[in-house]
């Protein structure tokens, strides 16, 4: 499969260039309520990025889709299927150990879908909301 550029948008690997995706949420979703969920699955989703996957590059994307926002990540890091991984029960004492965010994004995500094309990893999850998105078509910095 040959991986589709279109839209998507460079980010740096560190941490403070989650603000690019954080001001470009906001500006997709209708209200704030909607905004901070997709805040919270990007957040976790960027930094298992740069925690995990040893990235020199990472793309993001997000698409109005009706009542729900489409977010895509994509990175040139090690491949990990967040997809298919397993996630197993953990106890109130585990969870300090880590390994919540995928749970957490498993919660509040519609659906998932990884696909590993052309060496990179790309990772879209769409959240659903009641009100809808005030974006309609590929949103763009």
């Amino acid at each position: 499969m040959k991986l589709d550029k279109k839209g998507w948008m460079p980010i740096k690997p560190e941490r403070a260039a989650f603000s690019q995706i954080r001001e470009t949420i906001i500006r997709a979703c209708a209200d704030m309520k909607e905004a901070k969920t997709c805040v919270l699955v990007c957040d976790e989703i960027f930094q298992n990025i740069l925690e995990y996957s040893g990235a020199g590059r990472i793309w993001f994307r997000c698409k109005g889709r009706g009542a729900a926002l489409e977010l895509g990540f994509m990175d040139d890091g090690k491949m990990f299927d967040v997809v298919s991984e397993m996630i197993r029960e953990k106890d109130f004492e585990d969870l300090n150990q880590g390994g919540m965010g995928l749970t957490l994004i498993r919660t509040l995500a519609k659906n998932m879908r990884y696909e590993r094309i052309e060496d990179r990893n790309v990772l879209f999850v769409v959240v659903d909301t009641d009100r809808g998105f005030s974006a309609h078509q590929e949103i763009q910095e």
